[in-house]
């Protein structure tokens, strides 16, 4: 992207929204990408079919669940590469 303000259309029940808050509260490291459908949502500026959790890539997606683990009194391990926050209740899977 080029550092633009991106502009996305939400669907009906707010969930792009609420993964957006998540997105800004992942920490800076250990690196990381988006990928799948939300990262397909933001590349076409809308939300072109419905998406589940938060998709990344992680260069450490242990040490990355980790932290969101201890950052977050909401947050439950599910797996060495997936936690579920529940405010807002979001997924993200690695």
């Amino acid at each position: 992207m080029s550092g633009e303000p991106l502009f996305l259309a939400d669907d009906d029940s707010g969930r792009i929204a609420a993964y957006l808050r998540v997105l800004r509260g992942l920490p800076a490291e250990p690196r990381w990408v988006l990928v799948g459908g939300l990262a397909v949502n933001i590349r076409l500026g809308r939300v072109h079919r419905a998406t589940n959790d938060v998709d990344t890539v992680s260069e450490d997606q242990p040490r990355l669940v980790e932290l969101l683990v201890a950052n977050s009194e909401d947050a439950t391990k599910l797996s060495a590469g997936k936690v579920r926050l529940r405010d807002p209740e979001v997924e993200v899977d690695g």
